[in-house]
């Protein structure tokens, strides 16, 4: 039995908004929590090589009312899918625009 895409889908965003949440706590943004993220850096052996020190993901979910705003005021011509969880669709010259998706790699799934 497969799972509903939705299901799926909400599991990775909660995945990826725990993900920015850790990472505000490392790194905060204002300077008078930085003893405490210097505490739990520590204490979790976490460095700036880690995958939760780069702010673009966490910066990406944070402003994406802002971003939605501009994608909007851009013009939207195509598919819309808002929800997709599978292989990415056939190109067929008209513009996919996915709005919470997962598109599994076939190779990858081959090799497994």
């Amino acid at each position: 039995m497969a799972l509903p895409s939705q299901n799926i889908l909400n599991e990775i965003q909660n995945v990826i908004l725990q993900g920015a949440a850790l990472s505000r706590y490392f790194w905060p943004v204002r300077k008078g929590h930085k003893n405490r993220a210097e505490h739990l850096k520590r204490a979790f052996s976490v460095d700036k090589f880690s995958p939760l020190y780069d702010r673009n993901l966490r910066n990406a979910i944070e402003h994406f009312d802002e971003r939605f705003d501009k994608y909007l005021n851009s013009g939207i011509v195509g598919y819309i899918f808002p929800e997709f969880v599978g292989p990415r669709p056939i190109e067929d010259g008209v513009p996919g625009h996915f709005f919470r998706a997962y598109q599994a790699s076939l190779e990858l799934a081959q090799n497994s």
